[in-house]
């Protein structure tokens, strides 16, 4: 018999996939599990697929991204089929959330930041900003302030600095990245972003079709430590593969491809 695992938390998730009636899920569990034998973490999502009949675009995504070494985390994933008290609910796919982990984005607790581009921030309630060339930027992790046990802020959390340092050196980056002198070996692009997660980053936007390649939403970097310009940007990690390949939008209302 399967033993039945403890949940503190059901919650759904999603930005356009929220609304939908197959609705995404986010589970927290009071204990770190290990489903289908994929590194122990308390945090995982049930992903709808809500958008893609076939269900299997993001599991592709996923496993092209984890072909290439230049992207230092791709979520793992399983396929499953979900019930609740004994009622189907369908087949949906059991992944690893997006979090600062030495299984998941291994990056500084305290001084790393995870950024995401989502021009939903505002409404969302998440620090966030606009850059010079109308780029949405969130934070993704951390997204929140937290307290100490002593009621004292907490590194971990999102922080005034933490804001202000990433914005600075997000602008400056856009403008070397806009800049005539882009391409320079020592001042260009290269000197803020990584060269390897970069390419292989885009191999997998343009190999799926995704979407969400024009950088609207659901693109992820981060940084090891905020504090050091020497800690360069990292793409990643992949996300968000429903609609890539030539799935057609979805009609919320019918049900069906526009």
């Amino acid at each position: 018999a399967t033993r039945p695992l403890d949940l503190e938390e059901v919650s759904v998730r999603g930005n356009s996939t929220a609304d939908k009636v197959k609705h995404p899920y986010k589970l927290k569990f009071d204990h770190k599990q290990t489903p289908f034998g994929m590194p122990k973490d308390t945090t995982w999502l049930l992903l709808a697929n809500y958008g893609d009949w076939s269900l299997v675009r993001t599991g592709i995504g996923f496993d092209v991204g984890r072909k290439l070494d230049g992207l230092e985390w791709t979520p793992q994933g399983h396929f499953a089929e979900l019930y609740v008290n004994g009622v189907y609910k369908g087949s949906y796919q059991l992944i690893q959330s997006i979090k600062i982990d030495k299984d998941r984005v291994d990056i500084k607790k305290k001084k790393g930041v995870v950024i995401e581009i989502d021009p939903h921030f505002e409404e969302d309630g998440v620090p966030g900003f606009f850059g010079d060339h109308k780029l949405p930027y969130a934070f993704k992790i951390p997204d929140e302030r937290k307290k100490k046990k002593d009621g004292s802020e907490s590194p971990k959390g999102i922080t005034d600095d933490k804001v202000a340092v990433m914005k600075k050196r997000i602008l400056a980056f856009e403008k070397v990245l806009y800049g005539p002198k882009f391409a320079d070996p020592k001042t260009g692009w290269t000197k803020y972003l990584d060269l390897d997660s970069a390419v292989d980053y885009y191999l997998v936007k343009e190999f799926t079709k995704e979407n969400d390649g024009d950088f609207y939403r659901s693109n992820f970097f981060y940084v090891d430590d905020y504090t050091d310009p020497r800690s360069k940007f990292f793409l990643g990690p992949v996300w968000d593969f429903d609609r890539s390949a030539g799935a057609k939008p979805f009609n919320a209302k019918s049900g069906t491809t526009i």
